[in-house]
């Protein structure tokens, strides 16, 4: 059968690809925007929404030996490890362990904060041309912290966002009560961003973005990304209405990609930190303005059009082994000191599964020995927020304008 011929073909309609897509349809191509689900409703759902130009302090292991191992236990709900999985990430968790040195730490944010200082105006720019402003709110962002010790441990990363030129506020209980009235004086001390950006349905925001693929005469195309073959013009793939070619692809499969590129003989450090959320009510008038992160506590506290949504941290685990209730429970305990959390909105949590590299950033750029195929893959943590600014990048690089920056950084020759 004939294939449907299109300029371009992005797997995965999360944030990653729906934006890529978006861009390259802006661009003037033709573009085939592929999942096997509705944009948005994977991992891109169910985040905590943050769009920030902060997005590039790498999440790291801690190297201290009591640290460690107290996470490692479950002392608090930071990270929950399913121990069976240890044998399939040790490798990983070597290089992630390296990853996490200062100097290390270091070179990650410089290696990632071109990208992140033009996070928050690509989102402005692409939600402005799909129609959605009123998503993205401005209210800035609280890391707040129950003790001194917490909040003292943080001074490193307030100095490097300082040195990136991130405005960074220091408040005590009064200056935080002075933002959030509903917070309890169990949080102490916080860290303010400003001009941290939030939306309040990263589902949404999504799919308001693979809406201009459509718009621009693309299409959304349900389809197995594993069906993925090469021919002699670029790469043709088989889905339910037929097949479809296109002289570009573009991998923006998130934690699925690794699976997929394998097939290619491409290898890409990624695993999986799965989190969960579920959405609140409080009780009586309270409410929160903006996203309010415990840092002590391992959560994030996150107002959304659904209700308060509870997001967690990492859980190490299988990809697609069932869901576990561990983690979700203590954050909620937890949550329960700050703030005056009422009844369950959601009647089974949501589960999701974050691409991790092992230096925190992104793979953007091409892939190594397959003309024709671009990466956007491992965002982890910052899939949403660098989301819009990840398709500015891979629409230059697929179209040959000269990048808005060096995406030598960003590309997998650096764990080679």
């Amino acid at each position: 059968m004939t294939a449907e011929r299109f300029d371009a073909i992005v797997l995965g309609a999360g944030m990653p690809g729906s934006a890529s897509a978006a861009q390259l349809t802006l661009r003037g191509l033709r573009v085939a925007l592929v999942d096997r689900r509705a944009p948005g409703d994977e991992t891109s759902f169910g985040n905590a929404g943050y769009i920030d130009t902060a997005a590039f302090l790498p999440t790291t292991m801690p190297r201290d030996l009591p640290t460690l191992l107290a996470r490692l236990r479950g002392d608090t709900p930071h990270v929950h490890v399913q121990f069976t999985m240890l044998p399939f990430l040790m490798g990983w968790f070597l290089r992630y362990w390296r990853e996490s040195s200062p100097e290390r730490i270091l070179a990650a944010a410089a290696r990632l904060a071109p990208l992140a200082s033009h996070a928050t105006q690509a989102h402005l720019d692409l939600a402005a041309e799909a129609g959605v402003p009123h998503l993205i709110g401005a209210n800035g962002l609280l890391r707040c912290y129950r003790t001194r010790e917490g909040f003292d441990g943080g001074a490193g990363d307030r100095d490097l966002l300082r040195r990136y030129g991130i405005e960074v506020g220091e408040l005590d209980g009064a200056g935080i009560a002075g933002l959030e009235s509903a917070l309890r004086p169990t949080l102490r001390f916080a860290t303010f961003m400003p001009n941290t950006r939030h939306t309040s349905d990263p589902g949404a925001l999504t799919k308001a973005y693979a809406a201009l693929v459509s718009r621009g005469g693309g299409r959304l195309v349900a389809a197995d990304a594993t069906l993925l073959a090469r021919e002699a013009s670029g790469w043709r793939l088989e889905t339910q209405t037929g097949p479809i070619s296109a002289p570009h692809v573009v991998v923006a499969l998130g934690p699925w990609a690794k699976d997929l590129l394998a097939r290619f003989g491409i290898s890409v450090p990624i695993a999986v930190k799965r989190g969960y959320h579920m959405h609140y009510a409080l009780s009586g008038n309270a409410t929160i303005t903006r996203p309010v992160n415990d840092v002590e506590g391992g959560f994030g506290l996150n107002p959304m059009a659904m209700g308060v949504r509870l997001t967690t941290g990492a859980e190490f685990a299988d990809r697609d082994a069932p869901p576990t209730t561990t983690q979700l429970e203590a954050c909620e305990r937890l949550a329960r000191e700050i703030a005056p959390i009422d009844r369950r909105l959601d009647a089974t949590p949501w589960k999701g599964a974050r691409p991790n590299t092992p230096d925190s950033a992104p793979i953007i750029g091409p892939a190594p020995g397959q003309p024709g195929m671009w990466l956007a893959v491992g965002h982890g943590h910052w899939g949403m927020g660098l989301g819009a600014v990840t398709g500015r990048l891979v629409a230059d690089l697929v179209t040959g304008a000269a990048p808005f920056i060096d995406p030598g950084p960003l590309g997998i020759s650096r764990f080679s």
